[in-house]
């Protein structure tokens, strides 16, 4: 603590030496609490109180630009994803209210300490590149490379927290609490990963993190496994086809817009004939949910739905 009021007593002096005093106190106050949470919390809660500090590590050593410190940041979030995976309960207690727990927010204190991180690598990257164009002595421009700070560890870390993010969200479905049907988890686990997907295709697009758009590629076959579930159900969810489906298809088809152009081109020209696959498992789960409607699933109606499905697509 005396630390941290040493940093924030400092942290409006203009002067170099006490810019570096002000983090350099900052970086002893966070290691120092960190030592000591393991003694107060408990190993879920330690290895989420790590993940937010290992960011805040890594945000000072960037700015001191000190490889060791950042390593020694990235470090603590792979730690606390550790610990936090073998604390975890894949049961919640029926108690427990829906994004209300100590799991989900774990979880989403993880995701943030892994984004931040990325986004901190990102934004170094981008000025070290922007610094090095400017200048043509390329001795020093040399001295400037940081491999914490390059597009591998911004990739790397915003994978992990988008993959903290989607268990986090799906992980609440899975909560005695929430009395949920398969059709009904199986809409919350396609609608919540598109829109984490959208979401952070949105954050490539307005401010260049590359990383960010990386999700996008798995969408295609994430949504074909999910449609095809959703037409093997018995009894599936009308409400799923006329809105959820369709609003998923039509963030699907944005994404693809922005980023067919860029590589892989080859993977995209396949996302765009699989299309078709998926506009034939829509329709055919569509029309099945319709005989199931109107009681024609004795009729020879439910024998040929993806047939229909199939030429109602090629059709068009």
């Amino acid at each position: 603590a005396i630390y941290v009021l040493l940093a924030f007593a400092l942290r409006r002096r203009e002067s170099p030496a006490a810019t570096w005093l002000t983090l350099s106190y900052a970086a002893l106050g966070l290691i120092f609490a960190t030592l000591s949470i393991p003694l107060a919390f408990d190993g879920r809660l330690t290895a989420a109180i790590w993940a937010i500090e290992g960011a805040g590590v890594y945000w000072l050593a960037t700015k001191q630009q000190r490889s060791l410190g950042q390593a020694f940041g990235a470090a603590m979030q792979i730690l606390a994803a550790l610990i936090f995976l073998a604390e975890l309960d894949h049961v919640l207690p029926k108690s427990v209210l829906p994004f209300a727990n100590s799991q989900f927010i774990g979880a989403l204190m993880l995701a943030m300490g892994s984004l931040a991180i990325s986004w901190w690598a990102f934004v170094a990257s981008r000025d070290m590149h922007t610094e090095t164009s400017a200048t043509s002595d390329a001795s020093w421009a040399n001295g400037k490379v940081n491999v914490m700070s390059g597009a591998g560890t911004s990739t790397l870390f915003f994978l992990l927290g988008f993959a903290w993010l989607v268990y986090g969200v799906w992980s609440e479905v899975l909560s005695s609490a929430v009395h949920l049907s398969d059709s009904e988890r199986l809409a919350w686990f396609t609608f919540s990963f598109v829109a984490l997907v959208f979401g952070a295709f949105l954050a490539w697009k307005t401010t260049g993190w590359a990383s960010a758009r990386l999700p996008v590629a798995p969408v295609l076959p994430f949504l074909i496994v999910c449609a095809t579930l959703h037409v093997a159900l018995s009894r599936g969810s009308l409400w799923f086809d006329l809105l959820l489906w369709p609003l998923c298809f039509a963030l699907h088809l944005i994404m693809l817009r922005g980023v067919d152009a860029l590589s892989p081109a080859r993977w995209w020209r396949i996302v765009h004939a699989g299309n078709t696959l998926l506009l034939i498992l829509l329709l055919g789960g569509f029309l099945n949910r319709v005989i199931d409607a109107a009681e024609l699933r004795q009729s020879d109606w439910a024998a040929v739905t993806l047939i229909v499905a199939s030429t109602f697509i090629m059709l068009g």
